[in-house]
């Protein structure tokens, strides 16, 4: 009953690089984002069809007993 899962430690990029020529301030804090945002889609991508499931239905996932169980996955941060 409501079991929490940690699903990934995400990485924490460099404010700044200023050691590196030619790379603005900018463009540093724009791909850190990029970054960051990939990594979120790709963690969350299997949940994406979990939309057209109604709340009654669920999926089903094996659970770490190795049982399969109908379960209705919910997202916090």
């Amino acid at each position: 009953m409501n079991a929490w899962i940690l699903l990934a430690l995400l990485p924490i990029p460099p404010k700044r690089l200023d050691k590196i020529p030619g790379y603005p301030v900018d463009a540093q804090e724009l791909d850190a984002l990029q970054v960051t945002h990939e990594i979120i889609s790709s963690i969350l991508s299997p949940l994406c069809n979990v939309s057209d499931v109604t709340s009654q239905s669920g999926i089903e996932i094996v659970c770490c007993d190795e049982k399969v169980r109908n379960c209705i996955p919910m997202l916090c941060g």
